[in-house]
């Protein structure tokens, strides 16, 4: 028998508005050999709903590695068989801008990112770097096509499956927009639950949501798992911005954050 969630509880909650880095997270990874050279960061003020934000903006470079911030599970954290993850995310700060644009890599490049990869970040990355463990579950900030000018979130789970937030008829992100992206992943046995959230506050309705066989193994969600966010996974022609908000872990719905309203609809000459 699984152990089923008893109470709500959120374990972790972020929103860059107090503090400095890394804020109330273990670490900020800016160790990389070469880190400058291929990504810097810095906090903004977006103002409004958002307020102080993180950004990162990847340079044209041969090398793949972490650029964001870690955290790893505490022994206080009551996951059992459910966990939740939210953030806000925007890729750009131009509308109409390919910011899921794909390069060949540097020319001579040696390690790192040494053939031309499709644009993807693991934004986060459960289970992976330091506190590795098997059966890591995996959001990717993906193109979601070859155009450059839109995005995708995919979730991968440690069965091998990958879970498209658009694949259900949700649109596509573009630039310049802020998303709240949650997800929920559900050990159930051999009848899992994955399911995601795209500006969107309304539980029992997700933009994706798919339920059967065993995609995870909650036995493996203990004390030093690490929560990583994120990965850069390919090389970029020109100097582009991902920024990321207000990073909550719970388990149980999170929903949006602030007044809840979408952002505004996409520009109506959007390619």
């Amino acid at each position: 028998m699984l152990p089923v969630t008893s109470f709500s509880q959120v374990f972790f909650s972020e929103n860059f508005e107090s503090g400095a880095n890394p804020f109330g997270f273990d670490v900020y990874n800016d160790f990389q050999t070469n880190a400058s050279r291929w990504f810097s960061s810095t906090l903004v003020n977006e103002g409004g709903d958002r307020g102080r934000v993180w950004k990162s903006t990847f340079h044209h470079f041969c090398n793949d590695s972490y650029f964001g911030h870690d955290v790893t599970q505490k022994n206080n954290w009551n996951i059992t068989n459910r966990i939740h993850w939210r953030t806000y995310v925007k890729f750009g700060s131009r509308d109409n801008s390919p910011e899921w644009l794909t390069s060949t890599p540097v020319s001579g490049c040696a390690g790192g990112i040494a053939g031309q990869r499709s644009y993807e970040l693991k934004f986060p990355d459960i289970g992976g770097g330091g506190g590795l463990q098997l059966g890591r579950i995996i959001g990717k900030m993906r193109s979601a096509d070859s155009s450059g000018y839109y995005g995708r979130f995919r979730l991968y789970t440690p069965d091998g499956t990958n879970h498209d937030h658009d694949s259900q008829g949700a649109p596509r992100f573009i630039s310049n927009r802020w998303y709240s992206v949650e997800f929920m992943v559900e050990d159930n046995g051999n009848n899992d639950t994955v399911k995601i959230w795209i500006n969107n506050n309304n539980e029992a309705n997700p933009d994706y949501s798919y339920t059967g066989g065993n995609m995870f193994d909650s036995r493996q969600w203990s004390t030093g798992m690490a929560f990583n966010h994120g990965y850069r996974n390919h090389d970029v022609s020109r100097d582009t911005e991902f920024f990321y908000d207000d990073v909550t872990f719970s388990n149980s719905f999170i929903g949006l954050a602030g007044n809840a309203v979408a952002p505004p609809a996409p520009p109506s000459n959007l390619r």
